[in-house]
């Protein structure tokens, strides 16, 4: 199922809220293209469009090349959402006015598909009889108009106007292409994603711990919640994007590694999952013992003197990943995991050996840039003769994609690998 995202942002104070909602969208994996008005353009750029959506702006009905823009435009979009929309917006699409490409492009839909109008203006324009009738007049035509937020405004009153916050309309988004994708008559996915770091108590207060966020695992699992799966997210407690998090996925929160695999072993054994996608970073030692020089035992119950000189005796963990098939209720469980390398990854010449993973992601440290949609690496697919190269990936947004895409639901829930690697694309490398 598709999920294209025609945002349509036209003049007001507020349009800066657009950039973020686009960015949120298009980490979820909706295809994102925007139109400004001109209004709109005297507040954000479009290179900031651009930027965040990685597809062009569209900004005149008569630009070089476009004159049928209006029409493919509006037969592409699954859904159409004017985000901000302003009081002269709004009167002009009651009135049916085609003096731009907002308004052409509102003449062209056909109604077959959503379209949402979220306003934002000053209190006294709001209520307005013109913009009240105009917002009357659009309900009737099937125009989904949502009600303004209260609050302080730009000018600084205090009054309902406020433009709904990008978050607040990234969940309603997710929830509709949820409802669409099940009435469409598929068959859910169940989907376990881990995300995150384990971490192991020194004492109260002090950890050994990792870098992981836990953000392409909350990536991935609110851009396969947003396609109809059913997604259950083992989330570090540590991870700061716990509030990301779409609400349409269930999450279950852990912190060690003993935490994260007794989840992992209850959610595997008890739940029907079809897949399994391993992000976490999880700690390959626990604490065995901690002593001092004069080789007294530190019991961890107490916060450990500063400073103090310690010894720390570490001990390997388990891998979680050779326990999965063992705890899976589902013996045809796809598991999809990581492997995170510190030199960078070269083609072909990864060693896989020992793996029972059906895909691995492989990606190195020096690929992943925190704060930005970089993080390169490749995908492998589990064949006969070896595991080979799928595809590989430039950013976040790519990854999430195609892990998604073997998330999928389907309407008998037997899609093969190979089928959703066919669809992807990929050189079939092969490495043991």
């Amino acid at each position: 199922m598709s999920r294209n995202l025609l945002l349509v942002v036209t003049g007001s104070v507020s349009a800066f809220k657009a950039a973020a909602l686009a960015s949120k969208l298009s980490q979820d994996g909706f295809e994102v293209r925007t139109v400004l008005s001109g209004g709109a353009k005297e507040f954000i750029g479009a290179s900031t469009f651009e930027g965040l959506t990685g597809n062009r702006v569209f900004d005149s009905t008569f630009a070089p090349g476009e004159a049928m823009a209006h029409i493919d435009l509006a037969r592409w979009a699954d859904l159409t959402l004017v985000y901000p929309a302003s009081a002269n917006t709004l009167t002009k699409l009651a009135q049916g006015r085609a003096d731009d490409l907002v308004g052409t492009l509102f003449l062209a839909h056909d109604f077959k598909r959503p379209y949402w109008v979220v306003p934002a203006m000053n209190p006294s324009m709001l209520a307005h009889p013109a913009v009240a009738e105009a917002v009357a007049k659009l309900r009737d035509w099937g125009v989904k108009v949502f009600d303004a937020d209260a609050g302080r405004m730009a000018c600084g009153e205090v009054g309902t106007g406020r433009l709904i916050e990008p978050e607040t309309m990234r969940k309603a988004i997710l929830a509709e292409f949820v409802a669409r994708t099940r009435v469409a008559g598929t068959k859910p996915s169940r989907v376990l994603i881990t995300a995150g770091g384990t971490s192991e108590s020194l004492d109260p207060v002090r950890v050994l711990t990792n870098v992981s966020t836990g953000e392409t695992g909350v990536r991935i699992a609110n851009a396969a919640a947003g396609e109809g799966s059913e997604v259950t997210l083992l989330l570090a407690d540590t991870s700061p994007f716990a509030g990301e998090v779409a609400p349409e996925v269930r999450v279950v929160r852990y912190r060690s590694f003993s935490d994260l695999d007794l989840r992992m072993r209850d959610e595997l054994g008890h739940g029907n999952y079809n897949v399994l996608i391993h992000s976490a970073a999880v700690s390959d030692f626990h604490i065995d013992r901690i002593e001092t020089e004069t080789g007294g035992l530190v019991t961890g119950t107490t916060k450990i003197h500063s400073k103090e000189p310690l010894l720390l005796r570490l001990m390997p963990n388990p891998k979680i990943l050779d326990r999965v098939r063992e705890y899976a209720k589902n013996p045809n469980l796809r598991v999809i995991s990581f492997k995170l390398a510190t030199p960078a990854v070269r083609g072909g010449t990864s060693d896989l050996s020992g793996y029972d993973s059906d895909v691995i992601v492989h990606n190195a440290v020096s690929q992943i840039e925190r704060g930005t949609d970089r993080h390169a690496g490749e995908i492998y697919e589990r064949t006969p003769e070896g595991y080979a190269i799928r595809s590989r990936f430039k950013t976040k947004s790519e990854l999430t994609a195609e892990l998604v895409a073997l998330a999928r639901p389907t309407i008998d829930g037997q899609e093969s690998l190979r089928d959703s690697a066919a669809e992807l694309g990929g050189s079939p490398e092969v490495t043991q």
